[in-house]
């Protein structure tokens, strides 16, 4: 496993090199049975400075084939319910807890969660985005868990390290159902002001000065 240095103060050229060789050892991971069926592991893509990351649950049929998170029906939805935000899908890094598809695209198994976690560790440590959103329950249990995703989807909490966290039903999970759908597409409105209360913080930490980017609404993260 590529250990980086600490988390704050790495040249942006070290931290892509250390992403690329992560990337290279999620290709030849055999760490779980899940590696014997791929056809392709699917690291994650986006930018390295990307203020949100999106974390679902495993790769499918697509994305086994192309080896490129969110591709399917599942990920036109994502790229389209963005860009009706304004955010363009280049602007975010997308990965899921798992990096190798599940057979028949069954939920993965705890193990499997288990054996991929020190990647998705250093992907966040890597590329240190402000907002992480999960997509699923699968991944919403690594922040929140015990929780139902019916209850808390689209609530913002803090995770610490200047984080926040946004619980949303994954892709899949809305185009099924009606309900859920809208509360995807509404949920994803949530993202704009984030992200630009993320840029202001982000500036205030440059600047040397305290990290207070607006005024939060009751329970949402003041990335401090």
């Amino acid at each position: 496993m590529v250990t980086p240095p600490g988390e704050n103060g790495i040249a942006a050229e070290v931290r892509a090199a250390l992403l690329h060789a992560l990337e290279r050892e999620v290709h030849n991971c055999t760490r779980c049975s899940l590696g014997n069926g791929r056809t392709q592991s699917v690291p994650g893509e986006g930018p390295l400075n990307a203020l949100v990351m999106f974390v679902g649950e495993g790769p499918g049929f697509e994305e086994d084939r192309q080896g490129r998170p969110f591709v399917g029906r599942s990920g036109r939805l994502l790229t389209e319910s963005l860009k009706k935000t304004g955010i363009e899908r280049t602007d975010v890094y997308i990965t899921n807890v798992v990096k190798c598809r599940p057979p028949d695209n069954r939920d993965p198994l705890p193990a499997e969660v288990a054996a991929c976690a020190a990647f998705l560790d250093q992907q966040i440590t890597l590329v240190n985005p402000r907002i992480i959103v999960t997509l699923g329950r699968i991944s919403m249990q690594r922040w929140f868990p015990n929780s139902a995703i019916t209850k808390i989807h689209g609530q913002v909490r803090n995770i610490g390290r200047g984080r926040v966290a946004m619980p949303m039903f994954h892709p899949a999970a809305a185009l099924r159902n009606p309900q859920w759908l809208a509360d995807f597409e509404r949920d994803m409105t949530t993202l704009p002001p984030l992200m630009e209360r993320a840029r202001r913080a982000n500036q205030a930490a440059a600047r040397g000065e305290a990290l207070a980017a607006g005024t939060p609404h009751p329970g949402d993260a003041d990335f401090e």
